[in-house]
């Protein structure tokens, strides 16, 4: 099977979905300890922290860290 066309689909989609005003994973992780606890919380982040939001969607690397962050702040909160 050739995943070529997917990645190619994949890539112009991202591109498609790019805004003027996008944030880098520099910024996205200085505020991703106060995303998570938002979000933990049951925050929609869509509406309080738009540029994360579209970042987590974006970058499959931070939305994995930004998982993990989630999994450790609601473990916190149950212990």
């Amino acid at each position: 099977m050739d995943e070529q066309p997917e990645l190619l689909k994949k890539l112009l989609t991202m591109l498609a979905n790019t805004s003027d005003e996008e944030l880098d994973c520099g910024h996205v992780y200085d505020m991703m300890d106060e995303a998570a606890e938002l979000k933990a919380k049951g925050v929609d982040l869509t509406v309080v922290m738009p540029q994360i939001e579209h970042h987590l969607a974006m970058c499959r690397c931070c939305s994995s860290e930004f998982q993990l962050l989630i999994d450790i702040v609601q473990e916190s909160a149950e212990a």
